[in-house]
Order: structure tokens, then sequence, then C-alpha cells
């Protein structure tokens, strides 16, 4: 298994020039080595208020054979999905994509804060927290799992 990335200068029917990167990951089934982590400490809260933010603080293991690092070709971002809880099926929104802010080697840990923006809706939801390979895969994807998931209790902001 190995990876290419290809940088191009482009020119657009405008005139003015553009970037692109294009990642080939090779012709085999995508390199496993990257994607085992053991999370350390994560907690959602119970309940939060539609169209709030929330910081929640998570520390995951590097449990893979490999870095993990937002700048490499194959680049790994901490981020979140959410859906509505009790849904066999659910329609998954991804959250913003963090830049994990150094490498990560194995063994090594990551801690690090991620804002996420809850829907407007009342209601209660599942929230995944996650590592992504970008443009490939969720972590989740590959193990089964995500680091962290948690049900959450959205509420109407009161009205004063």
């Amino acid at each position: 298994y190995h990876v290419r990335t290809y940088r191009l200068r482009l020119l657009s029917p405008s005139g003015k020039t553009a970037k692109a990167a294009l990642r080939y990951l090779g012709y085999d089934k995508l390199p496993t080595f990257l994607f085992g982590s053991r999370v350390l400490q994560a907690a959602l809260p119970a309940e939060v208020v539609g169209g709030s933010v929330t910081t929640v603080s998570v520390k995951i293991q590097n449990m893979g054979s490999d870095n993990w690092d937002s700048m490499s070709d194959l680049p790994v971002f901490l981020s979140y999905r959410i859906s509505r809880a009790g849904i066999e099926d659910p329609e998954w929104k991804d959250g913003y994509r963090w830049p994990l802010g150094r490498l990560v080697p194995p063994r090594g840990v990551l801690s690090r804060d991620l804002q996420i923006r809850w829907p407007q809706e009342p209601g209660a939801y599942r929230v995944r927290i996650d590592l992504i390979l970008a443009e490939v895969a969720w972590f989740a994807d590959q193990t089964g799992a995500p680091i962290f998931e948690g049900e959450v209790r959205v509420i109407s902001p009161s009205i004063n």
C-alpha cells in the first residue's frame, strides 16, 4: 500500500489561478495501521439548548502503528456527527473537522477540545465523536465504533 499526492496549479476559464491536490491511495484496500484508537477521556452534556455551541474535551491514544497528522498525505482530523436518536438508519450530519494540532505518534496521546453546534429542533440526538481520514473514511467505518458516542437531549431556548 502506498500514497502519492500530486499538487496542481490550475487556470480557470475566467483566467484566475486555482490549486488542487490529487491523492492517489494505491490499488489495495485501505491501510488498517492508522485506525487504532482508545478514548481516555470524553464526556457529553446530558442536555443542551437548541442552536447553542458546547465545548467538549477529548483525550485519545493512538493505538495504531503509524502517526496521525493533519498535515500528512493521509491527513487525520477530529470531528463529530449528529443524528436523531431512536432512528434505525439515521442520517448523520457531519460537524467541523478540527486539525489535530500536532503529530500524534503510535501510543501517543492527543488532548483536544472541539465545539459541537447543536440542532435548533428539540429532541434526543445521538452524537459520535470520531477521527476521520480526510476524504477517505471515518475511523468508525473501519473499526465498527466511533471513539466516543452518546445521547444528548436538545431543549428549546427559554423565552423571558
